[in-house]
C-alpha cells in the first residue's frame, strides 16, 4: 500500500482492504485564509477489519493514508500533521479526514470542525463495470 506509511501501512498489510479512495478539497474564506482538508473512504471485507485498522489509525503518530494531489496544487511542501483529524466507521467502511492550514491561520477549532464535517461526506460510489 504506497498510499499509506508506518503502523498504518504495516495494519493494512496484515489486514487489506478492498478500496481506498482519496480526494483533496481546498476551502478559502473572505481574508484569503486557505486550509487543505484531506478525505480518504477505506473498504474491508468485514466491519471487524473496519475496526481493528481503526484502532491503529486513529492514535497520533501511528501514520498516516497520504494525502492525494497536493503536489497538483502546488502545495508539495504541506504536511497533514494529524492534529485536525475525524475518522467515522460505518459497517466496512472508514471515513478518515484531516485539516490543515495552507495560508493565512485558522482557530483550530474551525480546523477540527472542517475534518469532522469531510468525515461526514458520502464516499464515492462504486465503479460501474
Amino acid at each position: 500500500m504506497s498510499a499509506t506509511y508506518g503502523q498504518v501501512q504495516r495494519s493494512l498489510l496484515r489486514n487489506p482492504c478492498t478500496s481506498l479512495y482519496r480526494r483533496l478539497f481546498a476551502i478559502a474564506d473572505r481574508q484569503g485564509n486557505i486550509a487543505l482538508i484531506s478525505v480518504a473512504w477505506v473498504r474491508f471485507r468485514s466491519t471487524g477489519a473496519r475496526e481493528r485498522f481503526q484502532e491503529v489509525i486513529d492514535v497520533y503518530g501511528t501514520g498516516d493514508i497520504k494525502p492525494l494531489g497536493a503536489a497538483a496544487l502546488g502545495l508539495r511542501s504541506i504536511r497533514f500533521t494529524g492534529r485536525y483529524y475525524h475518522s467515522i466507521g460505518r459497517g466496512k467502511r472508514l471515513t478518515v479526514a484531516e485539516a490543515e492550514a495552507v495560508k493565512g491561520g485558522f482557530a483550530p477549532k474551525v480546523l477540527d470542525g472542517f475534518a469532522e464535517i469531510a468525515a461526514e461526506l458520502p464516499g464515492p460510489s462504486p465503479r460501474r463495470r
